[in-house]
C-alpha cells in the first residue's frame, strides 16, 4: 500500500496533544466573567426591591380600602 504507514516520532503527538488541549481561561477573561456576575446579582436584587416595593404598595393600598370601608360602616351605624 501506499503511501507506506509510519509511526510518528514522539515529539509530533506532544506537538499535536499540545495544541488540541482546551487553553486555560486568561486573566482578563476571568475578570470579565466575575464582572458580569456581579452586575447580574445587582439586577436580580434590583428585580427582588422593586418586586416587594410593589407587593408593599398593593398591601397598602388594600389596607387603605378595607379601612376606609369599615369607618365609613361605622359612621353609618
Amino acid at each position: 500500500m501506499w503511501p507506506p504507514i509510519v509511526p510518528m516520532p514522539a515529539i509530533v503527538y506532544q506537538v499535536f496533544s499540545i495544541l488540541h488541549k482546551p487553553h486555560p481561561p486568561s486573566l482578563e477573561h476571568g475578570i470579565k466573567r466575575i464582572k458580569q456576575t456581579e452586575e447580574a446579582i445587582k439586577a436580580q436584587k434590583e428585580r427582588e426591591r422593586v418586586k416587594i416595593d410593589r407587593l408593599v404598595s398593593i398591601e397598602k393600598d388594600v389596607f387603605d380600602r378595607v379601612s376606609s370601608y369599615v369607618m365609613h360602616w361605622r359612621v353609618r351605624t
